[in-house]
C-alpha cells in the first residue's frame, strides 16, 4: 500500500516533468510526510469546489506550456 506522495515519487523516476496536484483535506498530511510543502507544489484543500478543481487544473497546465523548453515536458498532454 502507497499513498499518493509515493507514488508521484514512484512515477515521477520515469516520467520526471509530471505535474501533481495535492488534494487532501489536511495540508499537515503532505507537510508531515514530505517534510515542507515547497514553494511551487500543487496543492488543494477539500472540500473545494469543481470550480476551484478544474481551476487549479488549468494554472497547472498553464505554467506547464509557459514554462516549458521542451517538447517532452507537455508530451503527457497530448497523451490523454
Amino acid at each position: 500500500e502507497m499513498n499518493g506522495i509515493e507514488l508521484y515519487e514512484r512515477l515521477e523516476e520515469k516520467f520526471s516533468a509530471l505535474p501533481v496536484l495535492y488534494i487532501s483535506g489536511y495540508k499537515n498530511d503532505i507537510v508531515l510526510q514530505k517534510g515542507s510543502l515547497e514553494e511551487r507544489v500543487n496543492f488543494i484543500s477539500k472540500p473545494f469546489t469543481t470550480e476551484q478543481l478544474i481551476g487549479m487544473i488549468q494554472e497547472i497546465i498553464k505554467e506547464r506550456l509557459t514554462n516549458s523548453t521542451h517538447f517532452e515536458q507537455t508530451s503527457w498532454i497530448h497523451s490523454i
